[in-house]
């Protein structure tokens, strides 16, 4: 922002993906003081918007001319057909997907996410489906102490983490529901990806999961935390294929309607 004005730019555009909290207290500080120099300052939801002005405890001026919500996108038709021309044979090989459901979870392997909510969910699933299996897939910290947790809880055979994948294409093929368990989310495109794979979500009800998937429509949205719960919704799903087809239906008319890529580009224009 300092070089723009020392460049005398017409237009400063500043975008904000992740909830002001995130931020080391230096940093948010920086943003706070120089934000003023925005034209404008775009969030990715509106949940992150609120969190950076609606709360006393970071002090960021709200007027309607400075802040603006411009939803993430996707290129909605490559990713789709990407997906259905992945080779999800080798997968299914390595973790003996025979033909029970399989669940997915994308995502940095850290407390935000928390994907240890997703073991005592998996051990409620397998007592209605025991053959269902659940791959979380990607890195963190936190990689080892999920690999305890379930061996802890005796689901070796259900649960997999598979650390990072140089493509989640072939997961996604692999995948019938795709499950998110953030305790907090700036966005979470991964929401985007599942339905453009065509697959049903059950998420955590959180303010910026909530703008992404339509409750009822193309999932389900559960308390955070609530174990039953989203272990029953996921039950419901993989049980009702009627159900299932229509949140994969409607998923990817979602997405298509309201989170293409091209429509970020013209929001942005």
């Amino acid at each position: 922002r300092l070089f723009c004005q020392l460049m005398q730019s017409t237009a400063v555009v500043s975008k904000q993906s992740s909830m002001p909290q995130n931020y080391h207290p230096i940093t948010r500080t920086l943003e706070r003081v120089t934000q003023p120099l925005d034209t404008k300052t775009i969030t990715a939801t509106k949940a992150v918007q609120e969190a950076f002005t609606g709360s006393s405890n970071f002090y960021f001026e709200n007027t309607d001319t400075k802040w603006c919500t411009i939803h993430n996108g996707i290129n909605v038709n490559d990713f789709n057909a990407k997906v259905k021309a992945a080779d999800a044979s080798d997968i299914r090989e390595n973790y003996e997907l025979d033909t029970g459901p399989v669940l997915l979870n994308i995502g940095r392997y850290t407390p935000a996410k928390s994907q240890k909510d997703l073991i005592p969910v998996m051990e409620k699933v397998v007592q209605h489906i025991p053959d269902a299996t659940l791959l979380i897939v990607g890195y963190g910290d936190l990689e080892r102490e999920l690999v305890e947790r379930i061996d802890r809880a005796e689901l070796s055979d259900n649960v997999y983490v598979t650390g990072r994948a140089e493509s989640v294409y072939r997961y996604y093929k692999a995948a019938d529901l795709f499950v998110l368990s953030s305790r907090t989310e700036g966005f979470g495109i991964v929401n985007l990806e599942a339905m453009c794979a065509e697959l049903p979500i059950v998420a955590t009800d959180i303010p910026a999961v909530r703008e992404i998937v339509d409750d009822g429509q193309t999932g389900e949205l559960v308390q955070v935390g609530n174990h039953r719960q989203m272990a029953d919704e996921i039950v419901s799903i993989l049980k009702n294929s009627e159900k299932k087809q229509t949140y994969s239906r409607c998923g990817l008319e979602r997405v298509r309607e309201h989170f293409d890529v091209s429509q970020m580009a013209a929001h942005y224009l």
